[in-house]
This record gives C-alpha cells, structure tokens and sequence, in this order.
C-alpha cells in the first residue's frame, strides 16, 4: 500500500507532467560463476622418455615402452563438483589399431584411448594410453577427497547423458570423468590428487624415418569443467 500512495501522490503534485511520454529500459545484468579450480601436474606434467635405443625394436613389431606416473592436482576455493576431459592435441598423429595390436597390458584397447605421438614433422610415430593409478574414492565428505581415481564416467556432459559406474582406468578421449563417494551422483571436491600412468607405444620401427633421431612429440589438454 506504501508504493501504491506514493505514486498516486507523486503523480497529484506534478499535473503538468506528460504521461505518454517515451519509456527507456533498466536492466540488471551480472554473472554468478563458480570459485575458481585450478588444475596442475607433477614434473611440469611432461613424461619423459629421454633417449630409446634402437636395439630394443624389433622388426614387424611395435615397442611398448616402460610406464611413467605423473600427479595431476585439482584445488577448488570451495568444495565444487567438476569434471575431466582429456583432448588429444595429436590427434592427427595416430597410427589406426596401433594399441589394439600391441601386446602386454595395452592390448586389445580401440583408437578412443590411442593418444598421438608425431616426431617434429607431425609424421606418425606412435602413441600413449593414459590411466588412472588410484583406487576408487571412498570419502563422502564435500571436503573432497585425496589419492583417489575418478569413478564415474560419461560420454558428453551437455548432451543429457548420465553418469555410470566405471572399472576401468583407462582414459578414452572425449569422455568426462568426476568423483563420487559412492553410487552415481558426483561428489563436491575441494583439493584431490590422482596418479596417472602414461604407457607409449612405439610405431613397428619399418614404418619409422630410423635413419636420424626420430623426437618423440605427444600432447594432450585436461579440460576442467563446472557441474
């Protein structure tokens, strides 16, 4: 009733005062984002191989090289619900079934987990799996979690997928990862670790320019994103 009187008294004082006049727009703008989460790596996040002889190739097979670990960290302002994608940034450098035909512990896996390698030209050289060390996570807090693996996984978060279950620690790309206590509902975190292992796979060294030192180049983004 205040605003209703004071109006009718305003409009009582000033007669003169044209009403249909023209009208102009008050607009109350803003943005409301999430606490920053900043992710980071151990050793600079680079896995280095340093120098591969040779003599380790053998003729019509690929090489399968030794696994490195390397830490990624995420640190949130506040307990946050995020999520994981990994890019390939050499897409272009995968060798098709390089993985799937490979022996040892990366056999049988699709070109969805084979990251690129290129040499400095961007010629196909080989290619990296990707996978998470830790065990799953078990804390319920929002606190968040430390050590632990990411347990659930979905194709494409804008697509209106869902969240499932995954026992598999292999990273394929494109797809999203986050943390849950348990079940399929995403867990907020605030400050979580998790080893990742890095195993490359070398190209069958006939397919190989051998005749220099061939560089060793593979590159890959983890994308953050807000839930």
């Amino acid at each position: 009733m205040k605003q209703k009187l004071f109006a009718i008294v305003l409009i009582a004082a000033l007669p003169h005062v044209a009403l249909a006049g023209g009208s102009a727009e008050l607009r109350v703008t803003g943005r409301i984002v999430p606490d920053a989460c900043v992710t980071s790596f151990s050793s600079g996040g680079v896995a280095d191989y340093g120098q591969i002889s040779t003599s380790a190739m053998q003729a019509g097979n690929a090489t399968v090289l030794s696994r490195k670990q390397i830490t990624l960290s995420v640190a949130c302002a506040i307990p946050t619900n995020v999520a994981i994608k990994l890019v390939d940034n050499k897409s272009s450098a995968v060798v098709p079934g390089l993985v799937r035909t490979s022996y040892g512990s990366v056999q049988g896996r699709n070109d969805q987990y084979n990251f690129g390698i290129s040499n400095d030209q961007g010629r196909q050289i080989g290619g990296y799996i990707i996978s998470f060390d830790n065990q799953a996570a078990t804390a319920s807090k929002a606190s968040g979690v430390s050590n632990a693996a990411p347990t659930l996984e979905m194709n494409d978060a804008r697509s209106g997928s869902s969240w499932r279950v995954t026992n598999d620690r292999a990273v394929r790309k494109d797809a999203f990862y986050t943390w849950a206590a348990s079940g399929t509902a995403p867990m907020k975190i605030r400050n979580v670790q998790t080893s990742l292992s890095i195993q490359a796979i070398v190209d069958k060294p006939e397919n190989l320019p051998l005749k220099d030192e061939v560089p060793l180049s593979g590159s890959a983004t983890f994308e953050l994103m807000y839930l």
